[in-house]
């Protein structure tokens, strides 16, 4: 089946523009915020002060038995209050 000139090029730009918008991210990078309590070797990308804050966070045997509990959201929200 062949696809018509003005499909296809519609098809063409909206992946050029989805690409643009959602450029492909290296999630591996953002473990730590669907779980803060993993042991991560990989660059964060966080400032020295968000680490200090990330690493109270993950020593904190509360917050981890709510991250157990709750949905990812909810703990990152009950985090920040």
């Amino acid at each position: 089946m062949k696809m018509s000139p003005i499909v296809f090029h519609h098809l063409t730009t909206l992946e050029d523009k989805f690409n643009f918008y959602f450029p492909s991210l290296k999630t591996d990078e953002y473990d730590w915020v669907r779980n803060p309590f993993i042991e991560s070797s990989s660059n964060t990308g966080l400032l020295l002060c968000e680490e200090d804050d990330l690493a109270c966070v993950s020593s904190d045997r509360g917050l981890k038995i709510k991250h157990v509990e709750v949905p990812t959201d909810t703990f990152w929200i009950a985090v920040k209050e």
